[in-house]
Parts: structure tokens; C-alpha cells; sequence
């Protein structure tokens, strides 16, 4: 649903488009989800369902899980757009509880835990540092200077070193409205 008003505009510019719900979103299953299960959701989806897609456009954490799965994955795609999309998750975590005033003991349990069910530390997760590939021909990357859910100095950090990604401020659209935002719907679609 959140990409109603996007969907109707890419179909009649003739593409092919193929949505889900991410896990514990929509109308999938679950109680909670995280990058990693989207990431892997994704990589079943091409593997086992579709193949590989032209492009992937993914908002937030869905952005995030699909530069992973071209990072992580022998999958090579034409287009990536990345909407809004977190770059250092533990940053992302650590921010959240900072404004949850979740106590440092919390927090490094989480940590901790999560490396234990992901088999890997959450460091991994960082676009900024990890130097490793976006398999993706063109990267457009849309961004609010003032989201109030993904820090922009991230976004900034990551596009500084890499310069090839195309850039969209959106600023003023806020993290939820920008996917329905039609100068950026228009700006994906000429893409």
C-alpha cells in the first residue's frame, strides 16, 4: 500500500511491477522483522519466483535490504533506487534507543544477540564502510536532508565516496510521504 501512487505510473509506462510485503509488514506474517530477513525475503523472491528484476526500488529498510542483497549475492541488476534508506544500522539502532533512553546494558545485550541470530556482527552492516559493490549498472539514491528517521550525515558520508550514485533531495517530502511524493515518483520513472 505505501507504494500506491507509485505502482499505477511505473505499470502504465509499461514495466512490469511486482510488490510485496516485506516480513511482519502489511499483510505477511510475523511480529517482527529486520534488514536481514529482508534481505534474504528479497533474494528467495528473485531466486525462486521471478528472477532477476530490471530494477529494484526499495524505501527504507526495504532500500537498504536490496543494496545489501546486490553486495552480498551474485545478483547484478540494471537499476537500484534506494529511498530514504538507513546506511549504519547499529547508528539506526543506537539513535532509536537513545531516544527511547533504552540503558547501555540494553543496548549491548541487543547487540550482542544480534550477532548470535544473524551469525554476524551488525558492523557488517554499514554502506559507508563496507567497500564491496552494489551490483546495480545505475544507483539513484533520494534522500530528506531533515528525515527524522535516517540521518542525513550518514547519507552524505556514503555519497561522498561513491560520486557515480545519481542523488534526488527530496527535502520536505519526510521519510513516510516521500514515496508518494509525485515529483519524485517522476524524477524514479525517468530514471
Amino acid at each position: 500500500m505505501d507504494f500506491y501512487k507509485m505502482i499505477p505510473v511505473l505499470v502504465t509506462e509499461g514495466y512490469k511491477v511486482i510488490a510485496f510485503d516485506g516480513p511482519a509488514h502489511g499483510s505477511s506474517e510475523g511480529e517482527k522483522t529486520n534488514l536481514v530477513d529482508f534481505k534474504e525475503v528479497m533474494y528467495q523472491l528473485i531466486k525462486k519466483k521471478i528472477g532477476v528484476p530490471y530494477a529494484i526500488i526499495g524505501h527504507s529498510m526495504g532500500g537498504g535490504a536490496a543494496a545489501y542483497l546486490l553486495k552480498d549475492y551474485d545478483i547484478h541488476i540494471k537499476k537500484l533506487v534506494g529511498i530514504t534508506m538507513p546506511m549504519i544500522s547499529k547508528r539506526f539502532f543506537e539513535r532509536l534507543f537513545a531516544e527511547m533512553k533504552v540503558p547501555v546494558k540494553m543496548q549491548k545485550v541487543f547487540f550482542k544477540n544480534a550477532e548470535e541470530e544473524f551469525g554476524e556482527p551488525i558492523e557488517r552492516y554499514n554502506l559507508v564502510e563496507r567497500k564491496d559493490p552494489i551490483k546495480a549498472d545505475d544507483f539513484l539514491m533520494i534522500y530528506d536532508k531533515f528525515d527524522n528517521e535516517v540521518p542525513f550525515k550518514d547519507i552524505k558520508d556514503f555519497l561522498a565516496i561513491h560520486p557515480e550514485i545519481k542523488q534526488l533531495d527530496a527535502t520536505g517530502t519526510g521519510h513516510y510521504a516521500v514515496i508518494k511524493n509525485k515529483r519524485v515518483i517522476e524524477e524514479i520513472v525517468e530514471f
